[in-house]
């Protein structure tokens, strides 16, 4: 019998920058005086990028050793700068940064500066990163799904009346503003397009009337206590250590019902005699995430990564009357990223 040996929690601290700012010019006074502001100028540079010594581990690729050298989003604590939303993160992977403050008195052990006060200042990061391109998903993915098929029937006990498939792929990536963002007044948007091919099993069987639509925002965080060498999202759980896992969260963004628009296609079959009737439609599905959260862009770091998907599921009916009973279901790679 296997047992999972309890892990301790893993934090890791990164200075960005340290400035040993002299302040005699803001503040005269030798002797800070109570119930006085003083007010300091103080000015900070956010990197776009990590020392590359932040991440000395294997990688499967450079690409993979790029994308742990960028300046992960924040994560987590959303409570403190956000009203009523959050950012579908679990409580055993965050994120968070802070400006630290420390006021020092001469006269400590062997004549050195000794801390009295030290303050944290917490700020939220959103950096800036343009659209990769497209993932190549493996055949055998775990968390995407671009191409399914299904045989139509009309009832459980009653013969097929054709075979449905439906492809789609990766949409464009839903671009951030983040003082938009912080305001939840972002209109954050993408368009997922879905191919459909209804081969009817006999000349009497009826198209697909009606297919209701339901997508949904899926926000993946993998994380871990050994660094990540591959994306995760790419590779299979199976294959992990029991020190790594991910955590998923949804939200819904549409639920409707299409009436697609039918094509007839005659197909060939390659190195047969015949021919094949195809119906053939495509849909272009307008998705608008919902202001009532909050998306970190898509990020892989050494240990923590946050990724985002569109699960689509169709609902067909094989005749006007018939129940919603034949399901479909797609799930592609989606980018969020900071404009």
């Amino acid at each position: 019998m296997g047992t999972h040996v309890p892990v301790p929690v893993n934090v890791l601290n990164r200075r960005f920058l340290r400035m040993d700012l002299p302040v005699y010019e803001c503040i005269p006074e030798v002797e800070l005086q109570a119930g006085i502001q003083y007010p300091i100028p103080f000015h900070f540079v956010v990197p776009i990028q990590l020392p590359v010594q932040f991440c000395p581990h294997k990688c499967m690729n450079i690409q993979v050793n790029q994308e742990h050298l960028n300046l992960p989003a924040s994560l987590g604590h959303t409570d403190r700068f956000f009203d009523n939303a959050h950012d579908m993160a679990p409580k055993e992977a965050k994120i968070s940064y802070a400006i630290t403050f420390t006021i020092r008195n001469p006269g400590g052990k062997n004549k050195l500066w000794k801390k009295t006060r030290e303050y944290k200042h917490p700020i939220y990061i959103l950096p800036k990163a343009s659209e990769n391109a497209p993932i190549l998903i493996p055949p055998d993915s775990w968390f995407y799904q671009l191409n399914a098929q299904k045989a139509l029937k009309k009832g459980i006990f009653q013969p097929s009346v054709g075979s449905l498939s439906a492809s789609t792929f990766q949409p464009p990536a839903i671009e951030l503003s983040g003082a938009s963002q912080s305001q939840n007044t972002a209109k954050l948007s993408t368009t997922l397009k879905v191919n459909l091919a209804f081969e009817p099993a006999n000349p009497d069987s009826m198209l697909p009337r009606s297919i209701f639509t339901k997508v949904k925002l899926k926000a993946m965080t993998f994380f871990g206590v050994e660094p990540w060498e591959d994306f995760p999202d790419l590779t299979h759980p199976g294959d992990w250590d029991t020190r790594r896992a991910y955590w998923s969260d949804s939200v819904p963004v549409l639920s409707d019902e299409i009436v697609p628009n039918w094509s007839l296609c005659i197909r060939s079959d390659d190195g047969e005699m015949g021919k094949r009737t195809v119906y053939t439609a495509s849909m272009e599905i307008l998705v608008t995430l919902p202001t009532s959260r909050v998306y970190p862009p898509t990020f892989h770091s050494c240990f923590i990564s946050r990724v985002y998907s569109l699960s689509a599921n169709f609902s067909f009916r094989p005749h006007k009357t018939g129940k919603r009973g034949s399901n479909i279901i797609l799930a592609a790679p989606v980018q969020i990223v900071e404009a």
